[in-house]
């Protein structure tokens, strides 16, 4: 492709190897000079040969050069945004390994809080249909009897025996933590 082609408003296509090898020449420079403004020169210029390697192998089509243009400092500030929030990941996993940290306790502690109560949705997903509601409402949703059986369009009395034998399946099904954490909601 000459170099007067990439200057009109013709379509550039980067799945030309002519227009790519035209394009990567004219552009490789100036976006490596305007990625160092967001990162260090060494991996500015690995940043933007792997934005044209992308443009290379999704075969990318600009309609003119402005587009281009356009998308090259986009695409640009976009992967060294990426490539420092990266670096930042890792920096940060090497901070916590150097220092033999483990991982924060109040995470541990709410991750596992977090799948006593996946566990139980599940079972009260499993219940038969009219208690699974009556349980949901009771438990997830905290209604009282009188609540549910509006809600519902059933009696009160209706209400207290699905809540029963729910709670009776869900001390069978679960784990004995997640029927104390239910019971706690009780």
């Amino acid at each position: 492709m000459e170099t007067a082609s990439i200057t009109n408003r013709a379509p550039i296509d980067m799945g030309n190897e002519d227009a790519f090898e035209e394009m990567y020449r004219s552009y490789f420079a100036p976006l490596c000079y305007f990625a160092r403004k967001y990162i260090d020169q060494e991996d500015a210029e690995d940043v933007i040969n792997n934005l044209f390697l992308k443009l290379w192998r999704q075969k990318e089509l600009f309609e003119s050069i402005q587009h281009a243009q356009s998308a090259l400092y986009v695409a640009t500030r976009n992967s060294c945004l990426d490539f420092l929030k990266i670096a930042k990941r890792a920096e940060d996993r090497h901070i916590l390994v150097a220092k033999g940290a483990a991982p924060d306790a109040d995470f541990i502690e709410q991750m596992i809080r977090t799948e006593v109560w996946a566990e139980i949705y599940r079972e009260i997903n499993k219940l038969p249909v009219q208690c699974s509601k009556v349980i949901s409402l009771s438990f997830v949703e905290g209604l009282k009897n009188d609540e549910i059986a509006r809600e519902l369009d059933i009696s009160i009395q209706t209400v207290k025996n699905q809540k029963s034998m729910g709670v009776k399946l869900l001390k069978q099904k679960l784990s004995k933590s997640g029927f104390l954490l239910l019971c706690m909601y009780m």
